[in-house]
């Protein structure tokens, strides 16, 4: 009972706080099929049912560098970059990116799309936004 309960109040929480989000960013790892699975079997129709419709979501494939390592690929069939951008596609995502820790920069990429989505190609607002979130090393 008390787990219903938590599992729940949980769900209500997460709800209020995406419920006003302009943009969603979709991760999974392409070393966790599951995670891939579970973007449309329960983000997609979570994302549709609790915010208006028209939100832009930009899909992230995660832990690219293990993909093609043989332990892992023994023990489970990894999801492949075609398979990340077909799923882009039929969600309608704005962007697909893969990202791994060997290639932090990418990240940069993913919330250029996510500010693009939101804006649009409104050049003097994004220049402007780069320029506070996105320091240069120079």
């Amino acid at each position: 009972m008390s787990f219903f309960f938590l599992q729940h109040e949980y769900s209500k929480l997460c709800t209020a706080s995406y419920s006003k989000s302009r943009v969603i960013i979709l991760c999974y790892s392409v070393i966790d099929r599951q995670s891939f699975e579970r973007i449309t079997s329960f983000w997609i129709p979570e994302i549709r049912k609790n915010i208006r419709k028209s939100v832009p979501i930009v899909l992230t494939a995660t832990h690219t560098d293990l993909r093609n390592d043989k332990s892992i690929k023994r023990c489970i069939k990894v999801v492949s970059s075609a398979e990340g951008k077909q799923l882009a596609d039929s969600i309608g995502a704005k962007g697909f990116f893969e990202i791994s820790r060997s290639e932090v920069i990418q990240t940069n990429g993913i919330f250029e799309c996510a500010v693009r989505a939101v804006i649009g190609e409104k050049k003097t607002l994004f220049t402007i936004l780069k320029k506070l979130f996105c320091r240069n090393k120079d």
